[in-house]
């Protein structure tokens, strides 16, 4: 009870958290961000060396 009444009478420690939870929500939103462009560039990286390896086929071919 004690607990809650401080919390209550602290606005800037409520400031704070608030201000912690959105440092954590910008965090994981940067960390999505690091994941989706690693996943994009594995892709893009997988499709040209599949087009290399096709180019490369058929110059081999002629």
């Amino acid at each position: 009870m004690v607990l809650l009444l401080k919390e209550y009478l602290c606005p800037q420690r409520h400031l704070k958290l608030a201000e912690n939870v959105d440092v954590v929500n910008q965090l994981q939103t940067e960390a999505d961000i690091a994941k989706r462009i690693k996943v994009l560039a594995g892709n893009a990286i997988t499709t040209g060396a599949q087009q290399h390896s096709e180019a490369m086929a058929q110059s081999g071919a002629r």
